[in-house]
């Protein structure tokens, strides 16, 4: 499994984004922690899965909290709904869809029915990285 710095690394040198690639793999971890948990129907508000408080609290912390609270190490600057919402939208620049891993159709996020055309294994890379298989985590 790769790291955030591996996966930047690939991105770069492999995709021609108009979205800063950083924000480009956060975007796609947030988005994969979604398609985990089932919350794709509310793509406007995801960001807000990384700002709850609740889940450090919690008693009984299933793989659920696991995974929002690795995310919300990984993923600090997601949080912040201006930063989520400009990245959103240039996420969805038709000249970055061919290498992005997801749609958004409205407020539902969707898994993209044309496959990445760089890249295609990084959903691994990004459950490693929820999971905290990896080391360097952070970016």
């Amino acid at each position: 499994m790769r790291d955030i710095k591996d996966i930047k690394e690939i991105v770069e040198q492999n995709m021609e984004l108009t979205l800063d690639s950083i924000k480009f793999i956060e975007l796609e971890i947030l988005f994969r922690l979604a398609e985990k948990i089932g919350m794709l129907n509310n793509a406007d508000k995801l960001y807000t899965l990384l700002s709850r408080g609740d889940v450090i609290y919690e008693k009984c912390f299933n793989n659920e909290n696991y995974l929002i609270a690795n995310a919300k190490i990984i993923l600090k600057t997601m949080s912040h709904a201006k930063v989520y919402h400009d990245a959103i939208k240039e996420y969805e620049i038709s000249s970055n869809r061919a290498y992005a891993m997801y749609i958004v159709e409205g407020k539902t996020l969707k898994r993209n029915p044309d496959k990445p055309i760089v890249y295609e294994n990084r959903i691994a890379d990004y459950d490693a990285l929820l999971s905290g298989l990896e080391k360097n985590r952070k970016i």
